[in-house]
């Protein structure tokens, strides 16, 4: 017999099914910033992959839940370049 799955809880805490994007980072970038904030994010494989979202360099990292607060840190040691969405 098999054992049961166990379900991963949501990020947010909600009692809905997961879809995974309660674990991405959404921020805003200078659009010139672009390239060297991807660059940095890909030299930590497996944290996440950089998305630009529009042409107001809304961006995003696809994170996991396990790679999520590593991907904020990341992003918050840049300082002034990046500006985090609520």
């Amino acid at each position: 017999m098999a054992e049961p799955v166990e379900l991963m809880k949501r990020v947010d805490g909600a009692d809905a099914p997961m879809t995974g994007e309660e674990s991405y980072v959404y921020f805003k970038i200078n659009p010139s910033d672009t390239n060297y904030i991807n660059r940095i994010l890909e030299g930590y494989e497996y944290v996440g992959v950089m998305t630009t979202l529009d042409n107001t360099s809304r961006s995003m990292v696809r994170c996991t839940p396990d790679t999520r607060e590593l991907a904020i840190e990341i992003l918050t040691s840049l300082g002034d370049k990046v500006y985090f969405e609520k």
